[in-house]
């Protein structure tokens, strides 16, 4: 698996959906970052290799106050300017990710990715290869009564041992839960074999999110 590519991949989407929506995207607010609009989920994403290049990166995940740093710092500037920026910094920064297998960053960006395209009404790509590949990592809990099968259609798991929570549901979302892009809600109300209530705290990595989020 190739990072560094997987990386760009997500990186050059991001640019394409910033040129293709029109001078006013960047007030666009994002429901899967609350508080952020587009311009801000890219200046922390551009922050984020900057503070990698210059070796001042903490994580992963950085701390809040890193992330806040990241988008105050390009404050006021056009996507354009941002956009620009990440394109030059991007290849030295996803040679690094490719020698070093640096899993987060695929999954930091490839999460944004997503947030960006709901918040500008397009459809996201649930069977696309770099879902599932980021999926399959996250699907794997620490926690032994938890199970995460990923399937492609979601049938309810016949009934589980006592002490024991299998959840059935497609790589999107794994993908999307695990970091934080599903309320409580909308989690249990996935294909589970018994009551999730006791171990929902136990599922996300980042979250969950305060509201639903629709994709």
């Amino acid at each position: 698996m190739d990072i560094g590519k997987l990386y760009r991949e997500s990186r050059s989407r991001i640019g394409a959906f910033v040129r293709e929506s029109g001078p006013d995207v960047g007030q666009i607010c994002v429901a899967a970052c609350p508080g952020w609009t587009v311009a801000d989920v890219i200046a922390h994403l551009v922050g984020g290799v900057e503070d990698a290049v210059a070796g001042r990166l903490k994580g992963p995940p950085p701390p809040a106050e890193q992330t806040t740093d990241q988008v105050n710092r390009h404050h006021g500037e056009s996507l354009g300017d941002m956009i620009s920026l990440w394109d030059r910094l991007g290849p030295g920064f996803e040679s690094v990710l490719c020698s070093n297998h640096v899993v987060p960053a695929f999954l930091d960006v490839l999460s944004h990715e997503c947030d960006i395209a709901n918040a500008l009404g397009r459809s996201a790509d649930r069977d696309e290869f770099r879902v599932k590949l980021a999926a399959q990592p996250l699907s794997k809990l620490s926690d032994p009564a938890i199970r995460i099968d990923l399937v492609d259609d979601v049938v309810t798991p016949a009934p589980s041992a006592p002490g024991t929570w299998i959840l059935r549901t497609t790589p999107f979302e794994c993908f999307r839960l695990r970091l934080g892009r599903r309320s409580i809600q909308q989690v249990r109300a996935m294909s589970w074999s018994c009551d999730p209530e006791p171990i929902l705290d136990r599922l996300f990595i980042f979250g969950p999110s305060l509201e639903p989020i629709g994709e």
